[in-house]
């Protein structure tokens, strides 16, 4: 009789739980509906497709982070439920991901050979081109018969390929940006992934890690971030980078992105004492 419970239960749950994943795909999708409206409205600005490639590239990225983090507010929040989500978002960050590198073949009428003059000669779309690249195997694996084909533990090692993939596809993000000296966006993303690889480091196998090491790397990937935005400007742009350093202790300015990465990691530690003052 137990088991039939069991059984029963477990029957019941498989149409919520895929019913979930579908109203989530949808969610995912929704960017692409819009961007794909506003083509058709022919109200994508003055330049439609640069316009196109860099909505698809930034949710790209913005899906790609999120991939990630499914993982960690999985651990922080004791919710197994958010599983079986990482699969979907990640397969969806993909998807953007080819998205973007074909509406840039699209503006350039779809010259193959052209495209791969672009990407070998120009460093930033090469960056992109390697990230698309690594991400491929990752989405062929992403079944539950290529999980069982490979292995766990060799699974698991291939979809590392993820934190590569992720960093090239900031640095592609970076360098694209259209503004030099207004680049919270890409700091912020890459403070965040910061965050999210330093996590695995720390956290116990399995499981979330303590409130101090939360504390820990909310400070420590501000932190990176700040560093990061230094080097940029000290690089790449004639502003003096000692100033936008200071900028960030100045409360009269705008968050920096240092200070979004830091309310972010704080948010990820107060979602952990939450979580363990409700499991008391």
């Amino acid at each position: 009789m137990a088991n039939t419970a069991r059984a029963s239960k477990g029957w019941r749950g498989k149409p919520v739980r895929a019913c979930l994943i579908a109203l989530l795909g949808l969610g995912l999708a929704l960017p692409a509906l819009a961007l794909l409206l506003d083509a058709l409205r022919h109200s994508l600005g003055p330049d439609p497709w640069a316009e196109a490639s860099r909505r698809s590239g930034s949710w790209a990225l913005v899906f790609l982070l999120a991939s990630l983090a499914v993982t960690p507010a999985r651990q922080t929040l004791r919710l197994a439920a958010l599983a079986p989500m990482r699969r979907v978002v990640g397969l969806t960050a993909f998807a953007y991901a080819v998205l973007h590198l074909g509406i840039h073949l699209g503006s350039l009428d779809g010259d193959v050979r052209r495209l791969v003059g672009e990407i070998i000669s120009q460093r930033n779309l090469l960056f992109g081109a390697i990230a698309v690249a690594l991400l491929i195997p990752l989405a062929a694996t992403s079944f539950d018969r290529a999980i069982r084909a490979l292995g766990g533990v060799a699974w698991r090692r291939l979809h590392l390929l993820v934190f590569p993939a992720s960093g090239l596809a900031i640095v592609h993000f970076a360098v694209s940006w259209p503004q030099k000296v207004e680049v919270t966006e890409p700091a912020v993303a890459a403070g965040l992934f910061a965050w999210l690889a330093a996590y695995r480091l720390v956290a116990p196998r399995g499981g979330a890690p303590g409130l101090a090491t939360y504390a820990g790397l909310a400070l420590a990937a501000a932190g990176v971030t700040a560093g990061l935005e230094f080097a940029w400007f000290a690089l790449r742009t004639q502003v003096d980078p000692w100033l936008v350093l200071a900028a960030n202790l100045d409360r009269e300015l705008a968050p920096r992105p240092a200070a979004w990465v830091l309310a972010a990691g704080l948010a990820a530690l107060m979602l952990r004492l939450a979580r363990l003052f409700a499991s008391r």
